[in-house]
């Protein structure tokens, strides 16, 4: 079905179907829609490296900005008055990148199980026929 020249939109939460019938898979978050090449499991590990490439520079884009602005803070009325009035203009010049979007698993919980007891399964007179029956008729417990 992958080498297919149709179209087909498949929604779906099984993983194995998805793998073995997409090349492609659109994410939708937020309003925004990222498309990536591939089946599920591409789109996964194509997903992973953005998201971490994304949260690095967004991690160094916030370490240089509180840096700048610490310079600023600090030598703001010092004989450093130039060079820190130099880091606010190239501060208020920063393009800010927005933080990755990332999709984050709600908090989920179940409390623990309550012992059910000792039969799982009863079975009474199971019998398994076409035109006659296979096997006697099965009566047991687990």
């Amino acid at each position: 079905m992958a080498s297919s020249r149709s179209t087909l939109l498949v929604v779906s939460h099984d993983r194995y179907l998805l793998d073995k019938v997409t090349n492609r898979t659109f994410e939708l978050f937020r309003g925004e829609v990222e498309i990536y090449k591939g089946n599920y499991s591409s789109y996964w590990r194509q997903k992973e490296e953005r998201v971490a490439t994304e949260r690095r520079t967004f991690d160094r884009q916030q370490v240089e900005i509180v840096r700048l602005e610490e310079f600023i803070r600090r030598n703001r009325y010092g004989q450093k008055h130039a060079q820190a009035e130099d880091r606010q203009r190239k501060l208020e010049r920063i393009d800010l990148v927005c933080p990755p979007r990332e999709i984050e698993a709600p908090a989920m919980g179940f409390p623990p199980a309550k012992r059910a007891g000792d039969v799982v399964l009863r079975v009474d007179q199971l019998l398994k026929e076409y035109d006659a029956p296979l096997s006697t008729r099965l009566t047991f417990t687990i």
